[in-house]
């Protein structure tokens, strides 16, 4: 059900890994999803999704274009 299980299951239960379970105080974590949670949904009714969605597009775009602007100017070098 759950894919990333399988592979991070070899770290479950190691000291100072992300699923040292010791460590963690589940009270403390539980308030701490509460709290995100409805600070998420606060923000939800503050921000347009589809203009979080076009601002997504465009930075996939410009970060593409940069990357193959990189590529050019690398390609021009080994020219010269």
């Amino acid at each position: 059900q759950h894919y990333w299980i399988e592979k991070e299951k070899q770290y479950f239960g190691i000291v100072g890994s992300d699923f040292d379970f010791q460590s963690k105080d589940m009270d403390t974590s539980i308030k701490r999803l509460k709290q995100v949670k409805l600070d998420q949904d606060k923000l939800s009714k503050k921000i347009n999704k589809k203009v979080m969605g076009m601002i997504e597009k465009a930075e996939s775009e410009y970060d593409e274009l940069r990357r193959k602007k990189e590529v050019i100017l690398n390609d021009k070098a080994k020219i010269e």
